[in-house]
């Protein structure tokens, strides 16, 4: 379903979304992390 007029749902302050993002960040460099530590322990 797409809509002519996209209009981004906005909860969140800009200081927020900062934060969030900081957040997003840090867990998804915590998994590249561990993928690296698992293919250098068990070569997958």
């Amino acid at each position: 379903l797409r809509s002519e007029e996209f209009k981004p749902e906005e909860t969140r302050n800009p200081d927020e979304r900062e934060t969030k993002a900081g957040e997003l960040l840090s867990v998804a460099q915590g998994k590249e992390r561990a993928r690296g530590l698992r293919r250098t322990t068990f070569g997958v």
